[in-house]
């Protein structure tokens, strides 16, 4: 009789915990359901401004990804979850219009975390602009460049979701980045920018080792019929390059274009040397640019570049594209000129002359006349701004041992097609006019300039 009690007891048991375990089991997965349709609910509505990034990252936590991309090639280092704790500061109904109202602007969409502290501490930024597609280059620019960066990047339509996407996670993956680089962005009124994340398949390993494969993969996600216009698309380089430096804050500027790598320390060097200067008003430092091989390690120094120059694997910059942008930097004096044991900068030699379609990277005060934004395209863009210069009598000095660099050797047929030398074409005739505005705007200073008006 005992054993038949403790029997019945042990089967309701065995009952009562099967159908609470069933409970617990259907309870579960509605919750976890309605989580997961929330979740993703909260996704769009923070993507079509209806909900803000806090309510987001109260329901995910901040270990909880943005919307990223499928398939990233694998790698032996560590993977990173692109975590949602930053995004754009940006109202897409706001922005800065240019004069014509064809480009619109946002200021510090992200900034540095250390931008401030930065401008503080050094008297030079890096100004520089790009496209999404160019982006990449950042990563090496940053771990060479110490000092504030101050970057504007084009964006057409979804790729501003895709930029927001790659941004944080180069926010993410390289402090560098994270402390020195504020973003500011821009994008044309015919294609404005949109938050439209169709098609972007959620993914939360994002790999810090490869930024170059990372944007690539990201960048099939654009819509390819974007992309037939895209590729001809008339560039904004000098409202680009105008954006970029009147975001940097400090006295003086460094504009290149983001591919453009800095010398190793080349920041410091030159703070030491800009405090020397005693009047600056009037000059701007040339830093000699060379196209390098892409077999070879970047050069630690100018004894390592000058061996790459006498292996040929590295050379002037666009030496074969148009060698009239280059040459009055005369870079044979810049490689003889050797001050054996002597560390900080100091200048090489004067650009002599007024070279009509002179194209250099230079550093110079802020204040520095900003670039002509009638030229679109490419073709006489940074030499409008460098001839008004000199026709308003400033003095270009090369200067040693700094310099930076470019990967890989270019030329016409790489970098040039027909549409392009279209663009140049056009450009050429406003450079005309141009030129003669310039020197009714100079007319009593640099007479040498006055000499060329063809």
């Amino acid at each position: 009789m005992a054993h038949s009690t403790t029997w019945k007891c042990g089967f309701a048991s065995i009952f009562i915990l099967t159908i609470l375990n069933y409970l617990l089991s259907m309870w579960n997965i509605y919750y976890y359901t309605e989580c997961y349709v929330q979740k993703i609910n909260t996704i769009h509505l923070l993507h079509e401004g209806e909900v803000q990034q806090q309510e987001v990252q109260n329901l995910f936590g901040v270990q909880e990804s943005l919307p990223a991309i499928n398939n990233l090639p694998s790698s032996t280092m560590r993977p990173m979850p692109l975590q949602l704790n930053t995004t754009f500061d940006i109202n897409l109904r706001l922005g800065r219009w240019d004069t014509k109202r064809l480009f619109k602007f946002f200021d510090f969409v992200v900034t540095g975390d250390r931008f401030v502290e930065l401008t503080d501490s050094y008297s030079v930024c890096l100004a520089t602009q790009c496209s999404l597609d160019k982006i990449y280059s950042l990563v090496e620019v940053s771990k060479h460049w110490t000092a504030p960066i101050s970057l504007s990047v084009f964006v057409t339509g979804q790729e501003f979701i895709l930029a927001e996407m790659y941004i944080l996670y180069l926010r993410q993956c390289f402090p560098e980045i994270r402390d020195r680089t504020s973003f500011h962005l821009a994008y044309p009124s015919e294609y404005p920018a949109t938050r439209d994340i169709t098609k972007i398949v959620p993914n939360n390993q994002l790999n810090c080792s490869h930024p170059e494969q990372v944007l690539s993969e990201l960048l099939k996600f654009r819509n390819p019929v974007m992309m037939g216009w895209r590729e001809r698309y008339l560039y904004p380089q000098n409202q680009m390059r105008n954006h970029a430096r009147r975001n940097c804050q400090t006295k003086y500027v460094w504009l290149t274009d983001v591919d453009i790598i800095p010398s190793i320390g080349m920041a410091d060097k030159l703070e030491h040397f800009l405090k020397e200067r005693a009047d600056t008003s009037r000059t701007a430092y040339v830093i000699p640019v060379y196209e390098l091989d892409e077999s070879v390690s970047f050069p630690q120094n100018k004894e390592q570049l000058l061996k790459l120059i006498q292996k040929n694997k590295a050379r002037p910059f666009h030496m074969s594209i148009f060698k009239p942008a280059q040459t009055p930097t005369h870079y044979s004096i810049w490689e003889e000129n050797i001050k054996e044991g002597h560390n900080p900068v100091y200048v090489s030699h004067n650009v002599t002359g007024c070279p009509v379609f002179y194209e250099p990277f230079y550093v110079a005060l802020a204040s520095v006349p900003e670039y002509d934004e009638r030229f679109i395209g490419y073709g006489f863009t940074r030499s409008t701004q460098v001839h008004e210069m000199l026709a308003a009598g400033y003095q270009f000095q090369v200067v040693s041992p700094i310099f930076s660099c470019h990967w890989g050797f270019q030329s016409l047929s790489k970098s040039y097609n027909n549409w392009r030398h279209k663009q140049v074409d056009k450009n050429h005739m406003q450079f005309r006019q141009f030129k003669n505005e310039i020197y009714a705007r100079y007319p009593k200073t640099n007479h040498l300039c006055t000499k060329n008006k063809r």
